[in-house]
């Protein structure tokens, strides 16, 4: 038996009956190595089907790097669809017949006339014969009608969507699948099965795609050659999130859908294409943080600080001095930073995290009297104090945006967030955060300021796919434009969004949510997740985005600058937030702002 003879490639090509007939035929077998192709196929003609899987597998040195995370992500139940790149045209069929053989036995797979011609194989593929003279011709039929059945009986079925291998494409100026066929997406949405997108990251090598720029034939033609020479060349795999019914729901424009799945697969390939995509680059090496401050230092410190005290509630009191007036706190507040950024990929390396600002920026930090230990922290930079002493080089934001003239209005209303944390015993609390929103909210009625402005990190630990995508998310969903007008970053930043992403479709897809954006970019980058200050400033506090910043001396994180009028804050939150609260001047008149604004 023989995969491919001189009879169809001359039935392929007419020309070749005028030119030599079944001697040129024999010829170009040899050229191409499809005879030693049919040699070793002869070999397993008979055998079991798993068998043969598994000696082709071997024979041809074919080996896959998929993680284990990505497998957990097909279902071991029920139909779907997976939808997958077409890079090789050939050994990404047998890798996933290998693949799916070990989780949903009862798959079949859409693949071309050289993988469902393997008669070992040919139970698991529904063949597409490039070769057929007819498009209409009767196995095409049954090859539909097999595949919708394999759906309607509860099982899974795969698919190379662009029908053929991958070739140079004018239309994308790169080595990628032609449009996905109309045909076949068809069938995928009518479906009504999740679809779960596979992407193969691999190329032929280069005499193939000359020879496809000569003629699609000769390209189809030197597959079998190709096969060969993939020896101990691990095909890397990555695999996506099912992407369920309501979501394929929101593109009812055929071509529109074939778009978001083609998006949703070729994603799934960025990291191998972005130099780091885990960006664990050190600036400079870490010294070793200093010891804690002894407790009853720091108790001594805080007993003189009765007209800096807020409030207390259950075991917790919060106050607000001056840097100048707290040393030694100063000091614990600047290790327990350091600690505390250390652990999620950014902070300043150094043994503690303190500069300039923190000579004369207020801390506004919580003391928990029972565990007598520090919890969290905020640093405070009074807007009207900053701008008559130091004017905008002043504000820790200066370091990270330029800042236009025109914005000193605004800047005189405003404090200064920044080094916000809670130390990581009580980063599970809801209490922490809470405590120091009232303390900003005492803060802001106490010195009669609106707004509160401060860059919130994303750590340098995230792909800058990751970053890119957070940005777009960002600056479309929640963004003010007429205060961004008067900002601009410093560092020139490398972060762009990848030419593989179709922003249109991404925007449409996470539609403003960012539990959505985090599913889109786990795809891409597993090790994801907004960060939760970045969540709850937006979808608590009604904070705008103004900016975005690279900073070198943080571990390369990527701040945000973010804005929040508490005139525009939500009102339910608002007065949690001013609840207990005695001698707060202006409260009344922010609620009742906030009230209007709210009709």
């Amino acid at each position: 038996m023989a995969l491919v003879t001189p009879e169809e490639l001359i039935s392929a090509s007419p020309v070749l009956r005028k030119l030599g007939g079944r001697t040129l035929a024999r010829l170009i077998l040899r050229i191409l190595k499809i005879d030693r192709l049919n040699t070793f196929y002869d070999t397993i003609h008979y055998a079991e089907p798993e068998k043969g899987l598994n000696t082709i597998i071997d024979y041809f040195g074919f080996k896959y790097e998929v993680s284990e995370t990505d497998l957990k992500r097909i279902p071991r139940t029920g139909a779907y669809i997976t939808v997958s790149n077409h890079p090789l045209g050939g050994p990404e069929g047998v890798i996933l017949a290998r693949l799916m053989l070990n989780i949903r036995p009862d798959f079949k797979i859409i693949t071309n006339f050289l993988l469902s011609r393997i008669a070992p194989l040919s139970g698991w593929f529904i063949p597409v014969n490039p070769f057929e003279s007819h498009k209409n011709s009767k196995s095409s039929f049954s090859g539909i009608k097999e595949a919708l059945g394999q759906l309607s009986d509860g099982k899974p079925l795969c698919i190379f969507p662009a029908g053929e291998v991958s070739a140079y494409q004018k239309k994308w100026k790169t080595i990628t699948d032609k449009e996905w066929q109309p045909s076949i997406m068809k069938i995928v949405q009518r479906a009504n099965v999740p679809v779960i997108p596979i992407y193969f990251e691999g190329k032929n090598s280069l005499w193939f795609y000359i020879l496809g720029l000569i003629n699609p034939l000769l390209r189809t033609i030197r597959l079998p050659a190709e096969f060969q020479n993939k020896h101990n060349k691990p095909l890397k795999i990555r695999i996506g999130s099912p992407i369920n019914i309501a979501e394929q729901s929101d593109f009812s424009q055929l071509s529109d859908y074939t778009r978001f799945l083609r998006n949703k697969t070729y994603a799934l390939g960025i990291p191998y294409h972005e130099k780091d995509i885990q960006n664990t680059q050190i600036l400079t090496p870490e010294e070793k943080i200093i010891e804690a401050i002894p407790i009853e230092v720091l108790m001594a410190e805080i007993a003189t600080l009765q007209e800096h005290y807020l409030f207390s509630i259950k075991n917790y009191s919060v106050y607000a001095p001056p840097s100048s007036f707290i040393p030694k706190m100063m000091q614990e507040i600047a290790r327990c930073r350091e600690i505390t950024y250390r652990e999620v990929g950014e902070g300043t390396n150094k043994a503690l995290d303190t500069d300039k600002y923190d000579a004369y920026f207020y801390q506004l930090f919580i003391w928990d009297e029972e565990a007598k230990r520090l919890v969290g922290a905020y640093r405070i930079g009074p807007g009207r104090e900053i701008l008559s002493k130091y004017g905008l080089e002043g504000f820790y934001i200066h370091s990270l945006f330029k800042l236009d003239e025109k914005l000193k209005p605004v800047l005189n209303e405003t404090l200064e967030l920044g080094r916000s944390f809670v130390v990581k015993e009580y980063q599970r609390k809801a209490t922490p955060l809470y405590l120091l929103w009232k303390a900003l909210l005492v803060l802001l009625l106490k010195f009669e300021y609106r707004y509160l402005i401060g860059p919130v990190s994303i750590s340098g630990r995230f792909s800058n796919i990751a970053k890119a995508l957070t940005i777009e998310f960002l600056a479309a969903n929640y963004y003010q434009n007429d205060l961004a007008g008067y900002i601009k970053n410093r560092e020139k930043s490398e972060i762009k969004l990848h030419k593989v992403i179709d922003r249109e479709l991404f925007l449409q897809v996470t539609k403003g949510d960012f539990a959505k954006l985090d599913k889109y970019i786990q795809d891409i980058d597993p090790n994801f997740t907004t960060p939760i200050l970045v969540r709850q400033y937006v979808s608590m506090l009604n904070t705008k985005t103004i900016g975005f910043n690279v900073d070198p001396m943080f571990n390369n994180c990527l701040d945000a600058l973010m804005i929040m009028d508490i005139r525009n804050a939500p009102k339910a939150l608002m007065e949690s937030l001013a609840k207990d609260l005695k001698d707060a001047p202006n409260l009344e008149k922010i609620l009742n702002e906030v009230e209007s604004r709210a009709h």
